[in-house]
């Protein structure tokens, strides 16, 4: 659905996606039916909207890890959808969870510019931890950027001493290394 207009979209089930850099979708970034996808260092500098608009099960199950979202992050159920889907070591600009739409308990060590807008509640961080049972280890908190402009990959990098510096599990900065951007896996 909407694939001539956004970079992934539609059913796919089981695909990792990789050192990707998504920009400048007439929609979405990325979303809809995608179910059981696996993000992994990736940059979304447009709106990435997961939702499940056909009645089956589409939009569940995606993790996305050390992925940097400079846009709106959104979780909508059209119908049941947008369930289950994991952050890890990620940049969230805004998270905004609709209906019935779901992340997993274990999603952890994310950096939060924003409250995170569960369903009619704004929560901030530790009342999404209450709320949700997950992020024990996340931040909150405004980044700082290398760049300004964002007209080469390399401004998304974290600055030094910028909220998530050295947070993620694996002691590296949280969100998208830009160094290997577009560099196949």
């Amino acid at each position: 659905k909407h694939g001539d207009r956004a970079g992934i979209a539609s059913n796919l089930a089981d695909v990792q996606v990789t050192n990707s850099f998504f920009q400048g979708a007439t929609r979405n970034a990325c979303g809809y039916n995608q179910s059981g996808v696996k993000f992994d260092n990736c940059i979304f500098s447009t709106d990435l909207g997961m939702s499940e608009a056909d009645g089956g099960e589409g939009g569940d199950w995606n993790w996305y890890d050390h992925c940097s979202f400079y846009a709106g992050t959104n979780l909508r159920d059209q119908l049941t959808g947008a369930t289950n889907n994991k952050f890890t070591n990620s940049i969230l600009t805004t998270l905004d969870i609709k209906g019935s739409s779901s992340i997993t308990s274990d999603s952890n060590y994310n950096l939060f510019v924003n409250n995170i807008q569960d369903g009619a509640t704004s929560r901030d961080l530790a009342s999404w931890r209450t709320a949700n049972s997950s992020d024990a280890n996340s931040v909150q908190g405004a980044p700082t950027y290398v760049g300004s402009d964002f007209d080469t990959i390399a401004a998304y990098a974290l600055d030094t001493g910028s909220a998530g510096e050295n947070s993620s599990s694996i002691g590296t900065d949280i969100g998208a290394d830009v160094t290997t951007i577009g560099v196949l896996a």
